[in-house]
C-alpha cells in the first residue's frame, strides 16, 4: 500500500521547575466509530499520544480520527497558593502532524518511519476559583 501516511502526536509539557508526573492513556475505540483503514492503531509511547497512522489518498480528502487520550498531571503543589502554583506549572499542550510517503513498515511498531511536518503549541491556563 502507497501513499501519504499521517499520523497526529500530542504531549503535555510542565514547567522543569515543578516535580510532577504524567499519566498518558489511550481509550478503546468506540464500536460505532467511523470505519476507515488505519495503518496502525492508536497507541501511548512514554509520555506520548500516538493517534492511528492513517492514508491519504487524494488532495483534501478528510479523515475522522475519533482516538481519545487521556493526560493526568501529578503535582505538588502548595494549597494555599492554589492558583499561583497552577499559574508556575505552565501547562501546555504540544499536538504535532507527522508525515512519511514510505509505507515500509518497522515490525516492530507496524508503523513506518515519520518526519515532523507541523507542530502547535497550547497554552494551558486553569483557574480553579471559577
Amino acid at each position: 500500500m502507497a501513499g501519504m501516511l499521517y499520523q497526529v502526536q500530542a504531549c503535555l509539557q510542565v514547567s522543569p521547575k515543578l516535580l510532577h508526573q504524567i499519566e498518558v492513556t489511550c481509550e478503546e475505540p468506540s464500536p460505532n466509530a467511523h470505519a476507515h483503514t488505519a495503518v496502525a492503531a492508536a497507541r501511548t509511547d512514554q509520555q506520548r499520544a500516538v493517534s492511528q497512522t492513517f492514508q491519504i489518498l487524494y488532495r483534501n480528502e478528510e479523515v475522522v480520527l475519533e482516538d481519545v487520550f487521556s493526560f493526568k498531571v501529578h503535582l505538588v503543589i502548595d494549597a494555599n497558593k492554589l492558583v499561583e502554583s497552577l499559574e508556575r506549572a505552565g501547562l501546555q499542550l504540544l499536538v504535532e502532524l507527522h508525515f512519511s510517503e514510505s509505507s515500509d513498515t518497522s515490525p516492530q511498531t507496524n508503523t513506518a518511519p515519520m518526519q515532523l511536518v507541523s507542530s502547535r503549541t497550547l497554552k494551558l491556563h486553569f483557574s480553579p476559583l471559577r
